[in-house]
Parts: C-alpha cells; structure tokens; sequence
C-alpha cells in the first residue's frame, strides 16, 4: 500500500499503469451470508474428495471457490484455491489435493465471493482418505 501511496506523484493522474493495477482491497459492500449445509466425503471409486453446499442468500454472489489446507486443521496462512464454480452452481466441488495417500486428511471451507469482491467462508470440515483397502459398497 505504501507503494501505491507514491506512484500517483511520479506519473500524471489517469496515467494508463495507475488505471491497471489490481485493487488491494474490495469495493465498499457488505460481508455476503455464508454457505451452509457444507457436507464433505471420501468417493473410494473415484479417489476423490467431494463437497456439496447449500449456496449463500446473500444477493450478488458472482463464485464459490474451494480452499483446501493438507491436514485436520485448518490453517488460512496455508490454504490454496483449488476449484471455483458459478454462482449458479453445480453447488459441489470434486479434488484429489493432498490425498493422494491412504490416511491423508484434508480440511477446507467453501467462499462465496460477490461481485464486489467480499467473501465469507463456511466453517472448516475434514476430508480423510480411508487407510488400506476399502469393501466394495
């Protein structure tokens, strides 16, 4: 921010770099309700993790994204992007990351992110890799 704060100085306003930069924060706008009913299993057939929710109500919701942090806690410092849907849906995510191992456990929270860049997360829920040789169902 403190870069930002020089660059106006060195080139004249409506300068064509000072228009492009990405913005360090979001548009003025409210938090969006969070999503719900977030609802997390292992599908042994596919070796995939696999998330569904209930979409957000708050109005202006553009995404969801998928965060994921490798391990039982979840750690936003550590957290990753790993898939995005529409706000129209399909409202469920589908990943492999960090469980690519029997007994590996995933934790990850849901965002929806409006049209002006706020977002909230759901609460963090685990996906764990079963250990050895899963029964047929």
């Amino acid at each position: 921010k403190g870069y930002r704060g020089v660059l106006p100085t060195k080139f004249p306003k409506g300068h064509e770099l000072i228009a492009t930069l990405p913005k360090l924060s979001p548009e003025a706008g409210s938090t969006p309700e969070p999503v719900t009913n977030v609802v997390t299993e292992y599908v042994t057939a596919s070796n995939q993790g696999h998330v569904t929710f209930t979409p957000s109500t708050s109005p202006g919701i553009v995404k969801y994204q998928l965060y994921v942090t490798p391990g039982p806690v979840y750690s936003e410092d550590d957290d990753t992007v790993v898939g995005e849907v529409p706000a129209t849906g399909p409202y469920e995510f589908f990943t492999t990351e960090s469980l690519g191992t029997p007994g590996m456990t995933i934790s990850v929270r849901v965002v929806a992110i409006t049209d002006t860049g706020n977002q909230a997360g759901s609460d963090p829920i685990t996906i764990t890799r079963p250990e050895g040789p899963v029964p047929p169902p």
